[in-house]
């Protein structure tokens, strides 16, 4: 919902000017809430992830639609599926050219759930960024795909793909001060490795099938 900051981490007190409809589509359902809260006087907590990714054995992530994300992509090299990664832009103003985003697990968002479900204050409609307050680039990525795998990461650079920021990292002073909340699961090896322990599982079992 935020679009292009020039403060990093990103607060919830920032300006939301979504540059997709994705980002566009977030904010006006937060819009749609906010007014059930302040005339129905609905309680409302917001949850704005950050890039959600890694599994939780037994579920695993369906590979029977076309990947959009960059870590389930890099998988898709590592295990053959896929020729060679396609990284869009190298030329942004970030350490190594490559964008930069907060990974958060899919274990910490389940946390992050609870934590707000249990909240206990008087405020109708509140708003906390969920991630790490750390962000990492498309080439770290890639670096510890390869190192959690074992396996080359053949990548290409292509050009870039409208709508993307250079930076997007939250700022979670919030969430953690007053839910209690911070990432656990979060550190981009433990998150690769449990995609790659998912999908070597899932593997397995359609081959058996």
């Amino acid at each position: 919902v935020y679009g292009p900051q020039t403060v990093m981490p990103i607060p919830e007190t920032a300006t939301c000017e979504p540059i997709n409809p994705y980002g566009a589509s977030k904010l006006l359902a937060e819009q749609v809430l906010r007014y059930f809260s302040r005339y129905r006087g609905m309680r409302v907590t917001v949850l704005r992830f950050f890039n959600v990714a890694g599994q939780h054995a037994p579920w695993g992530v369906s590979d029977t639609h076309e990947h959009s994300h960059l870590v389930p992509i890099v998988l898709e090299v590592a295990m053959g599926k896929r020729q060679i990664l396609t990284v869009n832009g190298d030329d942004y103003v970030t350490a190594d050219g490559t964008c930069v985003r907060d990974y958060v697990h899919v274990l910490d968002i389940a946390k992050a759930h609870v934590k707000a479900l249990a909240r206990r204050n008087s405020d109708t409609y509140k708003v906390y960024n969920v991630g790490t307050g750390k962000g990492v680039s498309v080439r770290e990525v890639v670096q510890a795909a390869a190192e959690v795998t074992g396996r080359m990461i053949p990548m290409e650079v292509g050009s870039r793909r409208s709508g993307d920021d250079a930076i997007l990292v939250a700022d979670v002073h919030a969430i953690q001060a007053e839910l209690g909340f911070a990432a656990e699961h979060s550190d981009i090896g433990n998150i690769i490795d449990s995609s790659w322990q998912g999908r070597q599982q899932q593997a397995g079992i359609m081959n058996m099938e």
